[in-house]
């Protein structure tokens, strides 16, 4: 007698290959999403494709445990000051979100007060925010003491963060704090104009240890021309220097740079230690155009004793 529906047995094969795919460890699912939550470098800090969207974190209830704190390991606020501050106060006001991100695209804009630097001191997390200043014509109207006010509340945001390694400036000159600034040990890595590096800030790479400095030469030769003050750079404690050429920048604005780091390293009382690394980004340009740059940067690699010179 055949078996009935009830009795009917499944074939060991079909035990063995049950439906659907394998699940995969979460260890390995989260690895997976790392790569695919990193930010996109080609892709405008302002923009929807700066970052993915949230539809992975839809998936399931599983994922959504499971991804929210790598999603939120970065973070870019927009260009638009009022959904900027919205964003601002909202990840502020989450205590998990407030652990769980890393890295901060912060779009620092004439309405940014202290309510905002306030929001940004609560991410004690923080190890890497990038500082972008919106276009030159928003800030063209703004009185000089509320810019200098705005870039006060800032610096001293940053100080004050715990974990920040890396500080990247994109604004043409960031403004002089008002104040003298606490030392940030955690602070390791800036990325700025030549033209912000001012007394305030230099005395906090200073005593902060900073130990990489990428400086953006643009207009720095009209500046130096006009006798502006300079904050000398942390030689005791800098290991890696890049010198790049900003967007308007020519081979004088550059060479005016290592004539002026070439001057400070002379003038220093105790050598620096052994340099690791020594960068110059030239474009390409006729034969010739770079090549009292080249002299200028060798002789400032062998007071330096760099090890590497790119």
């Amino acid at each position: 007698m055949p078996p009935t529906g009830n009795s009917r047995r499944r074939s060991p094969r079909a035990a063995s290959n049950p439906a659907g795919p394998p699940k995969l460890p979460d260890e390995v699912i989260q690895r997976i999403f790392e790569d695919v939550f990193e930010p996109r470098k080609s892709a405008a800090p302002a923009g929807p494709e700066y970052l993915p969207a949230t539809e992975y974190l839809v998936l399931s209830k599983h994922y959504y445990r499971l991804l929210r704190p790598i999603r939120y390991r970065s973070m870019s606020t927009r260009s638009d000051p009022r959904r900027a501050a919205t964003l601002l106060g909202r990840l502020a006001a989450d205590s998990e979100t407030r652990t769980w991100l890393k890295k901060l695209v912060l779009h620092v804009l004439p309405d940014f007060t202290a309510v905002h630097a306030f929001a940004l001191s609560q991410f004690t997390n923080l190890t890497e925010l990038k500082a972008h200043h919106g276009r030159a014509s928003i800030w063209s109207s703004v009185p000089e003491d509320v810019s200098r006010s705005i870039w006060h509340d800032l610096w001293t945001t940053i100080a004050r963060l715990p974990r920040l390694e890396h500080f990247i400036c994109h604004a043409p000159t960031c403004r002089d704090p008002i104040l003298h600034l606490p030392p940030s040990p955690s602070l390791k890595m800036i990325t700025l104009a030549f033209n912000g590096v001012s007394p305030a800030l230099s005395s906090l790479f200073n005593s902060s240890g900073v130990t990489d400095l990428c400086l953006f030469t643009g207009d720095a030769a009209a500046a130096l021309r006009e006798d502006r003050r300079f904050g000398k750079l942390p030689w005791q404690s800098l290991r890696r220097l890049k010198i790049y050429p900003g967007n308007i920048t020519h081979s004088g604005d550059i060479d005016a740079v290592l004539i002026h780091m070439i001057l400070e390293v002379i003038n220093l009382r105790t050598p620096p230690p052994v340099f690791k690394e020594l960068v110059f980004g030239v474009p390409s340009m006729p034969p010739g155009t770079w090549r009292k740059t080249f002299k200028l940067s060798l002789n400032l690699a062998a007071r330096l004793s760099t090890e590497h010179l790119i």
